[in-house]
């Protein structure tokens, strides 16, 4: 999946670009993670005529501060990203997207974010059972391949 993703995130050599192969995917993977989290697959592409169905899309400046409009409309028309329509592109496969979300959650992890709190994310207490919400399970999964602290956890679910 990995490679995949950078594959698709990889820029055509001939055509000039101004973002660096570890940029765009740590661009893709906030993308991702705000997807999954706000439940709203689309982005808004900057400088493209919107419609009304554009409204519920994300607009990527809000999750990429200090990326120029430039840099975002880059990485919006890689190939992980579907062609635009109304304005507004999606991550082509959602395996992908619940996959970069999940790696993203794990650098939070890296740098500090407390374990604790991805559990809490991942997992929810429901009437007494503590269960993943259905929007959130195969970021669970993904994070399970490399946290056994949220393996055990899903484990203990299943």
């Amino acid at each position: 999946m990995s490679a995949s993703i950078d594959v698709k995130l990889a820029e055509d050599p001939d055509r000039e670009s101004s973002l660096s192969p570890v940029r765009a995917r740590s661009g893709a993977q906030k993308l991702a993670l705000a997807g999954i989290l706000g439940q709203k697959p689309a982005f808004v592409l900057p400088g493209e005529e919107q419609d009304d169905r554009a409204a519920d899309a994300l607009v990527p400046a809000k999750i990429l501060p200090g990326w120029s409009d430039a840099e975002i409309k880059e990485l919006l028309t890689r190939g992980l990203f579907d062609e635009a329509t109304y304005g507004r592109v999606r991550i082509h496969h959602r395996q992908a997207q619940e996959y970069l979300a999940a790696d993203e959650l794990l650098q939070m992890v890296d740098q500090g974010w407390p374990k604790a709190d991805l559990e809490a994310l991942l997992f929810r207490n429901s009437s007494g059972v503590v269960v993943a919400p259905a929007h959130l399970q195969a970021v669970a999964a993904w994070c399970s391949l490399r946290s056994c602290d949220v393996k055990n956890r899903a484990l203990k679910i299943i």
